[in-house]
Protein backbone atom coordinates (compact mmCIF):
# COMPACT_ATOMS: atom_id res chain seq x y z
CA UNK A 1 0.00 0.00 0.00
CA UNK A 2 2.95 2.07 1.06
CA UNK A 3 4.48 1.93 -2.17
CA UNK A 4 1.52 2.63 -4.28
CA UNK A 5 0.91 5.22 -2.61
CA UNK A 6 4.16 6.56 -3.66
CA UNK A 7 3.88 5.74 -7.06
CA UNK A 8 0.92 7.77 -7.22
CA UNK A 9 2.71 10.68 -5.80
CA UNK A 10 5.28 10.27 -8.23
CA UNK A 11 3.59 10.05 -11.13
CA UNK A 12 1.77 13.07 -9.96
CA UNK A 13 4.61 15.03 -9.46
CA UNK A 14 5.78 13.43 -13.04
CA UNK A 15 2.18 14.71 -14.20
CA UNK A 16 2.99 18.31 -12.83
CA UNK A 17 6.39 18.75 -14.05
CA UNK A 18 5.04 17.98 -17.66
CA UNK A 19 2.51 20.34 -17.30
CA UNK A 20 5.08 23.66 -16.41
CA UNK A 21 7.31 21.98 -18.96
CA UNK A 22 4.91 22.70 -21.70
CA UNK A 23 3.44 25.55 -20.00
CA UNK A 24 7.49 27.17 -20.15
CA UNK A 25 8.20 25.63 -23.90
CA UNK A 26 4.97 27.27 -25.12
CA UNK A 27 5.86 30.37 -23.34
CA UNK A 28 8.93 30.44 -24.74
CA UNK A 29 7.81 29.55 -27.89
CA UNK A 30 5.64 32.72 -27.78
CA UNK A 31 8.31 35.36 -27.08
CA UNK A 32 10.45 33.77 -30.07
CA UNK A 33 7.28 34.35 -32.39
CA UNK A 34 7.16 37.97 -30.78
CA UNK A 35 10.77 38.13 -31.31
CA UNK A 36 10.38 37.04 -34.98
CA UNK A 37 7.38 39.80 -35.56
CA UNK A 38 9.06 42.60 -34.43
CA UNK A 39 12.42 41.74 -36.31
CA UNK A 40 10.62 41.69 -39.39
CA UNK A 41 8.44 44.83 -38.65
CA UNK A 42 11.58 46.31 -38.04
CA UNK A 43 13.23 44.86 -41.10
CA UNK A 44 9.90 46.35 -43.22
CA UNK A 45 10.01 49.17 -41.49
CA UNK A 46 13.78 49.99 -42.88
CA UNK A 47 13.32 48.62 -45.93
CA UNK A 48 10.32 51.52 -46.52
CA UNK A 49 12.61 54.05 -44.66
CA UNK A 50 15.00 52.80 -47.80
CA UNK A 51 12.76 53.18 -50.42
CA UNK A 52 11.76 56.95 -49.12
CA UNK A 53 15.09 57.88 -49.34
CA UNK A 54 15.72 56.72 -52.64
CA UNK A 55 12.58 58.24 -53.76
CA UNK A 56 13.77 61.37 -52.24
CA UNK A 57 16.97 61.63 -53.80
CA UNK A 58 15.53 60.85 -57.28
CA UNK A 59 13.01 64.35 -56.56
CA UNK A 60 16.58 66.43 -55.05
CA UNK A 61 17.91 65.13 -58.44
CA UNK A 62 15.72 65.78 -60.93
CA UNK A 63 14.79 69.18 -59.09
CA UNK A 64 18.95 70.06 -59.16
CA UNK A 65 17.99 68.91 -63.03
CA UNK A 66 15.64 71.63 -63.54
CA UNK A 67 17.23 74.51 -61.79
CA UNK A 68 20.69 73.80 -63.70
CA UNK A 69 18.24 73.56 -67.17
CA UNK A 70 17.01 77.47 -66.04
CA UNK A 71 20.80 78.22 -65.07
CA UNK A 72 21.73 77.48 -68.59
CA UNK A 73 18.81 79.43 -70.41
CA UNK A 74 19.48 82.36 -68.14
CA UNK A 75 23.11 81.84 -69.45
CA UNK A 76 22.36 81.63 -72.96
CA UNK A 77 20.17 84.75 -72.74
CA UNK A 78 22.94 86.57 -71.06
CA UNK A 79 25.42 85.56 -73.42
CA UNK A 80 22.81 86.14 -76.76
CA UNK A 81 22.18 89.85 -74.96
CA UNK A 82 25.93 90.68 -74.90
CA UNK A 83 26.23 89.58 -78.07
CA UNK A 84 23.72 91.76 -79.14
CA UNK A 85 24.95 94.82 -77.32
CA UNK A 86 28.38 93.63 -78.69
CA UNK A 87 27.19 94.27 -82.43
CA UNK A 88 25.50 97.11 -81.92
CA UNK A 89 28.28 98.73 -80.06
CA UNK A 90 30.71 97.83 -83.13
CA UNK A 91 27.65 98.76 -85.72
CA UNK A 92 27.36 102.05 -84.28
CA UNK A 93 31.39 102.89 -83.80
CA UNK A 94 31.38 101.67 -87.49
CA UNK A 95 28.59 104.46 -88.54
CA UNK A 96 30.34 106.56 -86.56
CA UNK A 97 33.64 105.82 -88.53
CA UNK A 98 32.17 106.07 -91.54
CA UNK A 99 30.34 109.60 -90.29
CA UNK A 100 34.19 110.87 -89.45
CA UNK A 101 35.53 109.65 -92.66
CA UNK A 102 32.58 111.25 -94.59
CA UNK A 103 33.34 114.57 -92.85
CA UNK A 104 37.10 114.73 -93.12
Amino acid sequence: AERAKAEAHRKKLEEKQKKEDAKAEASRKAIEAKIAANRKKQEERMKKEEVKAEAQKKIEEAKAKVEMKKLEERLKKENAKTKANREALEAKFAAQNISDDAKS
